[in-house]
């Protein structure tokens, strides 16, 4: 019985899922990179003006632009799985860590841990385009950890 046929189906396979990966990580951090840039100048722009609550978010969110700008350069490079699961924790690390700074120095507390869920939420869905099950409950399970204990 020959069994080339299914052997060769499944590479091929393996191949398209690889390729495709390889786009939606593209696509992903050339998001994340333009919201970042969109988000900094915006947080910028409102601390300069005298806003002192969001001083805390162009620091983080330059070192984060930098972190994508560096996934972004490598999503053609052969560890893109890997940076797949890179990406997500630093999704969550990101949310989680504007909103702890900023939970303290808000005038409204409970609207950013609510606002934190769509982030996290955001996050999540981010990670399901990477096609693979495990990451996206992985980052599922560390942004209701990360989100529980903003409420708390």
């Amino acid at each position: 019985m020959d069994t080339s046929l299914p052997v060769a189906f499944e590479n091929e396979l393996a191949r398209v899922v690889s390729a495709q990966r390889q786009r939606v990580l593209g696509a992903g951090a050339a998001v994340r990179l333009m919201g970042t840039g969109v988000f900094f100048t915006v947080s910028l722009g409102l601390w300069l003006t005298g806003a002192r609550d969001w001083a805390h978010y162009p620091p983080l969110l330059l070192c984060y632009g930098g972190v994508v700008a560096l996934l972004f350069a490598l999503r053609f490079r052969p560890v893109t799985r890997q940076l797949s699961i890179v990406q997500s924790v630093v999704d969550v690390a990101l949310v989680f860590g504007l909103q702890m700074l900023a939970l303290p120095v808000s005038p409204f507390p409970a609207g950013v841990a609510g606002f934190s869920l769509g982030l996290f939420a955001l996050v999540v869905a981010l990670s399901g385009l990477e096609l693979m099950p495990r990451l996206v409950y992985g980052t599922a399970g560390l942004a209701t950890v990360a989100q529980a204990t903003l409420m708390h």
